[in-house]
């Protein structure tokens, strides 16, 4: 029984290619073609579909069938069973394409949450000549936090190891204040709704020297 090389060295030399030809129009190395015609290895799928176009034949006939193919006509009907082997084989790499994006998904989502909702943080030092007074907030070296329009219910948290409570204020570029200024204990959280579009906001923070960590999220 005819192997696949034997096949597609049959094939080829009724074409009157020769190796380097049928490399060339396949775009791979002559090399190549040599190691399937000897069987050391096998084309992939995409290049085996491509390889039974240029020899004018069917996949099915150079992998098992039995029929020598038709020059100038149309290829040999494969039987049901493989045609059945050739749409599983396909499936299983369909199959393998989508759990392997989804293996990219799940290993992403972190990314992904950055992008809809950034976690931003504010590492604020506050010196003893700054007490009582407010002293700007840095977020991930911006003057100003991110708004982002998907998600403008952002949670402002006071880190648990700070030095004490702070006194927050909010306000826009403008310096219109956008909420009353607050209290927010360490280990404690409040919840600030900075809407999307080109608005710029500002906060400001008020405590007792010391080195005060904030988070945006």
């Amino acid at each position: 029984m005819l192997t696949f090389g034997d096949r597609l060295k049959q094939r080829r030399q009724q074409l009157q290619l020769t190796q380097t030809e049928l490399a060339q129009k396949l775009n791979v190395s002559r090399s190549a073609v040599s190691n399937w015609e000897v069987g050391r290895n096998y084309p992939d799928l995409e290049v085996l579909i491509s390889l039974s176009q240029l020899l004018e034949t069917s996949v099915d006939w150079l992998l098992n069938d039995t029929k020598p193919p038709v020059i100038n006509d149309q290829p040999t009907a494969a039987p049901p069973l493989q045609r059945k082997k050739t749409r599983k084989s396909i499936i299983f790499l369909l199959i393998g394409g989508l759990l392997i994006a989804l293996y990219l998904l799940v290993h992403n989502i972190s990314t992904i949450k950055q992008t809809i909702s950034p976690i931003e943080t504010s590492v604020t030092l506050i010196r003893a000549s700054e007490r009582d007074q407010w002293v700007p907030t840095r977020w991930n070296g911006s003057p100003h936090p991110k708004s982002t329009p998907l998600n403008p219910q952002r949670l402002l948290i006071n880190a648990a190891g700070n030095s004490g409570t702070i006194q927050v204020q909010v306000s826009d570029a403008t310096g219109k204040f956008h909420t009353p200024a607050f209290i927010l204990p360490p280990g404690r959280t409040r919840q600030l709704k900075l809407t999307g579009g080109k608005t710029h906001y500002r906060i400001r923070i008020k405590a007792k020297p010391g080195q005060y960590v904030l988070n945006l999220r």
